[in-house]
């Protein structure tokens, strides 16, 4: 039975009423579906949407609908006629109810092109996007697409056949040769577009932008290298130096604070001395001390005239970081675990998701560099996704070269390095503690279905210079932060 809808108007961005259309609703829950494929493969033990194993979608985004409108009826406000909710209110309980609901990946789908949708309407000259580079819903798929087919062709594009792999030394060591050529290969063709573009108009800025463990740094050193060899003259900026001090971020119930955000970081500050850099001004850098947490003086920086300035950023591509720099004088480069490998033998056609290579590559990084509770590490990502949500992925589609960072050995490696880490599934409550709760849940289960291998072989056959090496130790590269 249908609830009863008591929200007869709704407020649109222009400030007018118009009728409160659930069918439109209902149509969101839909589309954010197939996209993530389907309802079912979402629904939870812990959810009361347990009941719906087995109905049609429509049934099931129904009953969401439904979930939305007790939302909003249970919110006395909504249900005056001169406060009724905003579109962001809609939006903002559509997102509540699919995340308490344990339709995380949904949600994700869905927000990244609500927030795709506000760059849009925002205007690049407001820091946002044009139309054509709007990703909709795309998280990569032709990166996604692109790295199963290199898997199909190296024998290697399910947990089945990368387990009869890795237990094979010289199976294993020729994988992560090959493996490791690919994403070299991909770095070659971003030198090379850059040198073209370089051509047209004198390049100032690269930016190596990417999520959260995606291996940036270690790109930016290869790519910096790369270009050394032809003679450019590179500076660096480290963007991390421009956060705000710790007291100034809030905190939630949790002591957890939210540093996934561009507002995190000093934009104005940034954007300031990036211009004042390129018009050959001396500028004091700041640097962050992050066992004080504090943003301290740092040394005096001039850039000339002929050196390409390399900034390593979470936020590389958001406008507002360089809104006083044309974008005429950058390269944007985008890096992202975009590895895809189907669960067992493959006839589920299940994949695994590269969002948790990068939480279980920053768990390690975090642990081994940073003395963080691997506890507390699970319990931020909520926060890292939305960050990647709202801030990096609907910029995606403005990067000049996107790179896949994902390795087709990494699922293996990293369970070597952090099986005995990992928190169990008691540490998280699914009522209060969801996201988290069932990303444990997850990736345990592919962990169970993962043969185990010596991280004695992995040190010997991986090289110092490869990405990985960021997380799980033994980079040949210095990592910022990591002391």
């Amino acid at each position: 039975m249908a609830v009863e809808n008591k929200i007869a108007k709704i407020k649109k961005r222009t400030g007018a009423l118009t009728p409160f259309d659930t069918e439109r609703i209902r149509k969101v829950f839909l589309s954010a579906a197939r996209e993530a494929g389907g309802f079912q493969r979402y629904i939870i033990d812990e959810s009361m949407y347990r009941s719906c194993r087995g109905s049609e979608e429509e049934v099931i985004a129904d009953f969401l609908v439904d979930d939305v409108v007790m939302c909003l009826n249970n919110n006395p406000a909504f249900l005056s006629p001169n406060f009724p909710p905003t579109v962001e209110d809609i939006q903002n309980t559509v997102v509540h109810v699919l995340r308490s609901r344990g339709f995380i990946d949904i949600a994700d789908r869905y927000e990244i092109y609500r927030f795709s949708r506000i760059y849009v309407r925002a205007g690049v000259k407001n820091g946002g996007i044009y139309e054509e580079e709007l990703v909709k819903n795309d998280l990569g798929y032709s990166k996604i697409g692109e790295s199963l087919e290199w898997n199909r062709k190296h024998g290697c594009d399910t947990i089945e056949k990368l387990n009869e792999i890795v237990v094979d030394k010289a199976r294993f060591s020729e994988l992560i040769r090959d493996s490791i050529a690919f994403y070299e290969s991909q770095l070659d063709e971003a030198v090379a577009m850059f040198e073209e573009k370089y051509k047209r108009e004198k390049i100032r800025l690269f930016f190596v932008s990417g999520p959260s463990s995606s291996g940036k740094t270690t790109t930016t050193e290869k790519i910096k290298a790369r270009l050394k060899n032809k003679g450019f003259r590179i500076a660096t900026i480290s963007v991390d130096d421009f956060f705000y001090s710790l007291g100034e971020h809030p905190m939630d119930w949790f002591k957890d604070h939210h540093y996934e955000t561009p507002f995190a970081l000093d934009l104005e500050a940034i954007n300031e001395t990036i211009c004042k850099l390129l018009a050959g001004e001396a500028v004091r850098m700041p640097r962050y001390n992050f066992k004080t947490g504090m943003r301290e003086d740092g040394n005096e920086m001039r850039v000339a005239e002929d050196e390409v300035i390399f900034l390593d950023s979470l936020h590389g591509l958001y406008r507002h970081m360089t809104i006083g720099v044309p974008d005429s004088i950058k390269f944007k480069l985008y890096i992202e675990a975009f590895n895809s490998i189907f669960d067992g033998d493959g006839k589920s056609q299940m994949l695994y998701g590269h969002t948790d290579i990068r939480l279980l590559r920053r768990l390690l990084r975090d642990f081994k560099h940073r003395n963080h509770d691997p506890v507390k590490t699970v319990g931020h990502w909520h926060y890292v996704r939305e960050g990647d949500l709202k801030y990096i992925l609907p910029y995606m589609g403005t990067a000049d070269y996107v790179v896949n960072g994902g390795l087709a050995f990494d699922w293996h490696v990293i369970k070597a390095y952090t099986k005995d880490l990992f928190p169990a599934l008691t540490d998280f409550s699914p009522h209060s503690r969801l996201d988290a709760f069932l990303r444990v849940k997850r990736i345990r289960t592919i962990f169970d279905s993962l043969v185990d291998i010596p991280k004695e072989m992995c040190d010997e056959l991986i090289p110092a210079d490869c990405h990985i090496r960021e997380f799980i130790g033994g980079s040949v590269y210095e990592i910022p932060h990591n002391e």
